[in-house]
Formats: structure tokens, sequence, C-alpha cells
């Protein structure tokens, strides 16, 4: 089976950092492995982002006015990107090794997020919500013609997949243990649309 970008991120993308850092005799790294944390972050949002992941790619069409509807029942974690690159500052000065942080500020129904989004911008927002299910299908056909067309579409059943898996979460831990204290994930996914709307009009 030919490996995903998912699959060369997390698992090829951690392999090569953790043989740099070995090389490199670091005695502190954020992630896993060695005398270390592991820092569990949520879906990130934030402006910046040149090459959206699926999610943030969403984001994206919600901003312009493009998604007509969401999924009902479909909700997770999430966190502004601002606040989980302090939340990995806080944990290399303040961890204790061996320990695992949850980075996420809220769990987000996907309604919530898309209406945000667009209304940021002045935007429409979706106006109908279609049943988790049949999003699947939908999904299942789209990976036909992902194969098909041999490229990416917005969202596969493996993006729907991994937005649906993991249930509510809590962050006390990094929030007692860090000092970490982050700001509405609202406000990132409003600063995330007005990125994407200039990027769309410098275009």
């Amino acid at each position: 089976m030919t490996r995903g970008p998912l699959y060369r991120t997390n698992v090829d993308g951690l392999r090569n950092v953790l043989e740099v850092a070995k090389a490199a005799d670091l005695n502190r790294f954020v992630f896993e492995g060695l005398p270390a944390v592991a820092m569990c972050v949520a879906m990130t949002y934030g402006a910046g982002d040149w090459q959206p992941t699926p999610h943030s790619a969403i984001l994206a069409a919600a901003a312009a006015g493009r998604m007509p509807f969401y999924i009902n029942n479909l909700a997770t974690e999430s966190v502004g990107i601002d606040d989980a690159a302090e939340a990995k500052i806080l944990a290399s000065e303040r961890r204790r090794p061996g320990q695992r942080y949850i980075i996420s500020e809220r769990y987000l129904e996907m309604r919530d997020l898309l209406t945000t989004a667009a209304e940021a911008v002045g935007a429409r927002p979706p106006r109908m919500g279609i049943p988790l299910p049949l999003a699947y299908r939908f999904c299942a056909l789209g990976d036909v013609a992902a194969r098909v067309l041999r490229r990416e579409l917005r969202l596969s059943t493996m993006d729907l997949r991994l937005l649906d898996l993991l249930p509510r979460m809590e962050h006390d831990k990094a929030t007692r243990e860090l000092g970490w204290c982050p700001e509405s994930t609202l406000t990132a996914i409003e600063q995330a649309a007005h990125f994407f709307q200039n990027v769309t009009r410098t275009r």
C-alpha cells in the first residue's frame, strides 16, 4: 500500500527528526522518545497556512462562501496555531519527562467552525446539515474520483474518519503543569478566514 501524506508526515517525519536530534546530542526533545514529553496537539487553525491541511482547506472554502452544508454531529478538538506553538515552548521549559499533555482549547462543532469562518469575512455561512453516514458515502465517492484524477480532493474518507474519531478531551494538565492559557480557537479561525480571503484576492 502506498504511504499517504498523513503517514509520511507523522511517521517518516518523526523518525527523521528523532535521528537528527540524536545525532545532535540533544538533552531535550518535545514530542516523544528521548528524555521527552509527548504533545498531543488537536486540529490547529490560524493565519499563514499556505498549503492548507484538509481541515483548514474546509475553513478556506467556508471563508470563500463555498461551503453550503455542514455535517451533523461532527466535532473535534481544536486549538489556535499560536497557542499550540506556545504550549510546545512551555513544555521545553517546564515539562516533566515522560509526561503527555493534551493541547486543545475546545471541542468544536463543524457547524460552528464553518459559520465562524464565513461570518468573519462576510461570506454566506452553511445553511444545511447532512447526516454523518451520508457524508461518509460522499467521501467514498471522492476517494474513487481522487484515484482516477490522481490528485487529493478536499475531504477524503480518511480525513472524515480522523475528524470523527477523537472524543472530547481536557487540557487541565497542560494548564496546571505548564502554565498554558490558550485563547479562544474561534479567534484563530477568524484570523485564518481573513488570511485565506486575502490570499485569494492577491492571486
